[in-house]
């Protein structure tokens, strides 16, 4: 018969509502904390002698100190030799790869003082604190055993004017707490609403509990690291809790303080299975308890029906920051890639009796298929019609030329993704090349001992009577920095002069946030630098460097314990002002150039600032984005 740890708990699970401080007796206590249960009276799940041989099997799993520091040391050589940003990162932070690893190794020998030895998800939060000092949102941890999540009432929380909020709550988690506490329903729903302040987190200022994170992840800008932490605060499978519970003073509507005790839970699927044993069996031993051990029913010997589990652990999808600025559109339209996740939205806004064009593209990551391009997909009475990208854009925005209205272009939450997909998209908003400065991208490669990846990607139609006007220059780019021992390229600066331009010529506003990265980076870059757009919202995450292709003139390294991977960039990326262009040699499709290495600086690590900054307000939180347009539309008629 299936045991639940959850029977065990029944009798001594109770939630206590009320105000202020904890006064240290019972009586106190009880009257002023919710706390859903007392680990102290948690008894473990009993397990027979065979159950028991095989956990004792997993915990003594551990990586020794020496493996970890060969683990290391491998991961170091790699970078060394392949990471383009090794050498380059001294002038972008103050710190070379040599320093991050010897930070690192000292880390290590930090963290094995007490023990000699590390279990996999120590070692995990290890070397992703190492990547993280190189401050390259590109580099991440691909981990080969995965870790089971940890989650609890609160889902997610969001930082206003320095504050912490409650953006999102696990409501059907709080239903289940309530029946198991057999308390009236909504009770305790009541105490964790939406908006309100969290204003201690384990008796600490909660900025205290971002610090601990911060570390450990990999963001190309302090704010964007940040924002990342405050993502992982309540929802995570790093930095596991060494406690089984989380207590949080939160400020209500009418100022008064509500302590909540709530209890870390794994988050597990119906098959009982989520993540690695290894990390199951380090949670349930730290006493966090399962998800499925929720569902056994308010009495001993009684299950729940299956329906009432299902979704337990589901957040609250309302306020979304991802989604549509406005609520509602006149002529909404949105369009969804091959894996139904949405691409765009396009629709008019109307504010204040003013009419707004809107267009949201939430992702760049795009591959060109060979009949419509860069493929979207409209469902229409449930059928998911095929359409092209670039035909949709411009579309809606002969729509808005025609219509005189002023578009916003959001780019808020887009992390980027193809970069070739860019200029393309921009040059339908270039009105005019009299008053735009003539912008050129570019890009250069970290020169690799052989560089027969780069001669695969960059040189391939050697075949041909001629070169293409890019293979030369990549050609010349390699062969210049082989010639002159240097171990980057020359930047090449090109542009497609075949893409389509001015279908929309009115006024724009440009929304950006932290979370624009990668090539969102570079369209917000090309609005700036044209002064083609009012740019309104927070600075853009920073970029980190990237990828020459993601096949084979990649590195990627796998350490010797093959318990992760990492993708190390080799390239850079960014967009030149060429002032006179008249030397540069041309195609049928493109212009392009040399541009020395020295006349034009790297844009990793550094944010596109807006002209503009707009914040969020806790009212935009609640009420979706009131404050946040009301300041787009008064910058929009104020220029007019």
């Amino acid at each position: 018969m299936k045991k639940y740890l959850l029977i065990v708990i029944i009798p001594y699970l109770t939630l206590f509502l009320g105000c202020g401080r904890p006064t240290g007796n019972s009586s106190g206590y009880l009257s002023s904390n919710v706390r859903l249960f007392d680990p102290k009276n948690l008894t473990p799940e009993p397990a027979d002698n065979s159950t028991n041989e095989v956990l004792n099997f997993i915990r003594s799993q551990k990586i020794n100190k020496t493996d970890a520091l060969k683990s290391v040391e491998a991961l170091n050589h790699a970078f060394k030799s392949s990471y383009i940003g090794y050498n380059l990162k001294k002038k972008l932070i103050n710190k070379s790869g040599d320093d991050v690893f010897t930070d690192c190794q000292a880390s290590l020998n930090q963290n094995t003082q007490a023990s000699s030895t590390l279990s996999t998800f120590e070692y995990y939060d290890l070397i992703s604190k190492c990547l993280a000092g190189f401050k390259d949102s590109h580099l991440s941890l691909d981990k080969k055993t995965s870790g089971t999540f940890v989650v609890t009432a609160v889902a997610e929380a969001v930082l206003i004017n320095n504050k912490l909020y409650i953006s999102h709550v696990r409501p059907n988690l709080i239903k289940k707490f309530e029946e198991i506490a057999k308390l009236p329903a909504g009770s305790f729903a009541n105490k964790l609403k939406l908006g309100s302040e969290i204003t201690l987190i384990n008796g600490q200022d909660p900025k205290l509990e971002i610090k601990k994170l911060m570390p450990h992840i990999s963001a190309s800008s302090d704010l964007a690291q940040i924002r990342k932490a405050v993502g992982v605060l309540f929802t995570r499978n790093m930095v596991y809790p060494k406690e089984q519970e989380i207590t949080l003073s939160i400020k209500q509507g009418d100022s008064s303080v509500f302590e909540a005790t709530l209890p870390w839970v794994q988050y597990m699927n119906k098959d009982n299975t989520s993540g690695s044993p290894e990390s199951r069996v380090l949670l349930s031993d730290t006493g966090i308890f399962k998800s499925t051990e929720l569902t056994a029913g308010p009495t001993a010997g009684q299950t729940t029906d299956s329906s009432d589990d299902k979704d337990l652990l589901e957040q609250d999808t309302e306020p979304d920051f991802t989604f549509s600025l406005f609520k509602d559109l006149k002529n909404r339209k949105e369009y969804e890639d091959s894996e139904a996740d949405q691409v765009l939205i396009t629709g008019i806004a109307e504010v204040e009796n003013h009419n707004y064009c809107y267009l949201k593209l939430n992702t760049f990551d795009l591959k060109k298929a060979k009949d419509l391009g860069y493929k979207i997909f409209e469902n229409v009475n449930t059928v998911k019609n095929p359409r092209s990208l670039i035909d949709v854009i411009k579309t809606h925005l002969s729509f808005c030329e025609t219509f005189a209205a002023p578009l916003i272009f959001d780019l808020r939450n887009n992390p980027g993704g193809n970069v070739d997909l860019v200029p393309e998209i921009f040059e339908l908003f270039n009105n005019s090349e009299a008053t735009t400065p003539n912008l050129y991208g570019a890009d250069t490669k970290l020169m690799q001992v052989g560089n027969s990846s780069f001669i695969n990607v960059n040189l391939n139609d050697i075949d041909t009577k001629t070169l293409s006007l890019l293979s030369m220059f990549n050609f010349l780019s390699m062969k210049n920095a082989k010639d002159r021992k240097q171990e980057i390229g020359n930047w090449v600066v090109s542009k497609n002069t075949a893409y389509e331009k001015n279908i929309y010529s009115k006024k724009i506003v440009l929304l950006i946030s932290s979370a624009c990265g990668s090539a969102c980076e570079l369209m917000a870059t090309r609005f700036k630098k044209s002064k083609r757009a009012l740019i309104l919202g927070e600075a853009t995450s920073g970029t980190g460097f990237g990828f020459v292709s993601t096949g084979s003139a990649n590195t990627e390294f796998r350490d010797p314990l093959n318990l992760f991977e990492v993708s190390i960039p080799n390239s850079a990326f960014q967009i030149a002002i060429i002032e006179n262009d008249a030397d540069f040699k041309s195609d049928a499709t493109t212009k392009a150039s040399l541009l020395e290495l020295e006349k034009l600086p790297f844009m990793e690590n550094s944010p596109v600032v807006p002209d503009i900054e707009i914040k969020y307000t806790v009212n935009d939180l609640l009420n979706r984005y009131p404050d946040y347009i009301r300041q787009i539309t008064t910058q929009l008629r104020a220029s007019e």
